[in-house]
């Protein structure tokens, strides 16, 4: 046995069980928790916002399972880009099939300049929050949320020791296509490299409304590409935990072409550089794994090589064959307890696993480098630019159009009289004084039966994610 060969055995086995320690981590993760049910535990007044730039297919389905939570005591806020945005013609269909829901709309009258439109519209939504509302809920536009999903998210922080909870998605592979299978592949892996390092999923989060308030945490956000990295970072400093709840994994069933698939991972990488402070270990780790595992094909074949270099290689790829199916077995008995099912996978989808294994391995490569050396991306038709200080700047955005008017919107939300004026009132609070009617732009209120109020938003805008 030559030392190179006895190298990269060890090496490789070393890598193998670092995975394979991941992977249980992974599991443990996705044990059954008992959540109270929704006549007890802990649920107090809680506000979901949802942020829209352009319509996604399934966002109907999404709004109306936002509309359909078994949480006791809620508000929707719905934060639209413009007034233009082609997502409006779902939101009035919305609005119009739900007249005695409570709900709000409000439109992104300020874009600010050193964060991306998701965090702006959120900081829109939160400004001058009611005082009854003491959750806020954050969650993406492609997201089909179980009946029961804010409540198992708004749970944990019953534990005065967390402060902040975030479920995860689950991609789907359809067909038996590389795009959607390299997406789910590596899937598997990004959900255990972010259980490991504490990585939050802006998607289905929730936090303390008291948080969200708070001007430091606020002043953070407006210099962030993402909202995640902020909160993380705040509630460390309080000394404060972050909760995974595996019961609010999302199971995503979209299709997907292999140039959004690499904007896709190119972006998710690019999310966790700007904002995570273990992103240099992070970096490190992907890097090492997927250089390995692609060059773990080649190796046992190169002249001079043992065969105990052969095994070694094994071992590894092995493990990295073994791993996205565990993760999706184990999601899918955690979705399985939440009514929804998981396809199992056809039989050409088996025979080309191996072969999607190898391209998550060599594209997770390539798009870890590329991020980590990315200056600008485009998301959603805005084109953002990394580095220098401030971190994250807006260049240039595009306009989104082919949306119904922004009156015709605020018919939908108008047709409803009566009992929804008390539920008005209450959340007028939430939109502060000097953007009353008539100003700025429009917010309507539409509450239980239906009674709306017109006020414009404040700061910041928005931006749907697609992570």
């Amino acid at each position: 046995m030559n030392t190179l060969s006895l190298f990269i055995l060890s090496w490789c086995l070393l890598l193998a069980a670092l995975e394979v320690w991941l992977s249980l981590r992974l599991l443990a993760a996705y044990r059954p928790a008992k959540i109270p049910a929704a006549d007890s535990g802990f649920y107090p007044r809680a506000m979901a916002v949802l942020c829209l730039r352009g319509s996604d297919t399934s966002l109907r389905e999404c709004l109306r399972r936002l509309a359909s939570q078994d949480y006791p005591d809620y508000h929707l806020r719905i934060v639209l880009d413009s007034e233009r945005d082609p997502a409006s013609s779902d939101v009035q269909a919305f609005l119009e099939s739900n007249p005695r829901i409570s709900v709000d709309v409000q439109y992104l009258e300020r874009r600010l300049p050193h964060c991306s439109g998701k965090v702006s519209s959120i900081l829109q939504a939160t400004e001058g929050l009611s005082p009854d509302i003491q959750v806020v809920a954050i969650f993406d536009a492609d997201v089909l949320l179980h009946a029961s999903c804010l409540r198992e998210l708004v749970a944990p922080l019953a534990d005065s020791r967390v402060g902040v909870t975030f479920g995860n998605r689950w991609y789907a592979a359809g067909t038996a296509a590389l795009a959607p299978l390299v997406r789910s592949s590596w899937n598997s892996y990004a959900l255990a490299v972010m259980n490991i390092f504490g990585i939050l999923w802006g998607g289905c989060m929730a936090l303390r409304a008291v948080h969200v308030r708070d001007r430091e945490y606020r002043a953070a956000q407006a210099r962030s590409f993402t909202e995640e990295a902020p909160t993380l970072a705040f509630m460390r400093q309080r000394g404060l935990t972050h909760r995974f709840v595996a019961e609010a994994t999302i199971l995503n069933t979209e299709g997907i072409t292999l140039k959004g698939l690499y904007n896709f991972l190119v972006r998710q990488h690019l999310t966790t550089r700007i904002g995570h402070p273990q992103w240099a270990l992070i970096f490190l780790h992907n890097l090492l794994l997927t250089g390995s595992l692609t060059a773990a094909v080649v190796v046992p074949w190169l002249p001079g090589m043992r065969p105990s270099a052969s095994v070694g290689c094994a071992v590894l790829l092995a493990v990295g064959l073994v791993h996205p199916l565990l993760a999706r077995r184990r999601v899918a008995r955690s979705l399985a307890r939440r009514n929804a099912t998981l396809t199992p996978l056809t039989v050409r989808q088996w025979l080309v696993i191996p072969f999607c294994a190898l391209a998550t391995a060599a594209a997770t490569f390539v798009v870890n480098l590329h991020a980590a050396l990315a200056r600008r991306h485009l998301w959603r038709g805005v084109t953002y630019s990394f580095g220098g200080r401030p971190p994250v700047k807006v260049v240039h955005v595009a306009e989104v159009a082919g949306a119904l008017s922004a009156a015709r919107v605020l018919a939908a939300a108008a047709q409803g009289t009566g009992a929804g004026a008390a539920a008005a009132s209450e959340l007028a609070p939430s939109v502060p004084a000097p953007y009353a009617l008539g100003q700025l732009g429009q917010t309507h209120n539409l509450n239980d039966a239906g009674s709306e109020r017109a006020h414009a938003a404040s700061t910041s805008g928005m931006d749907v994610t697609r992570m």
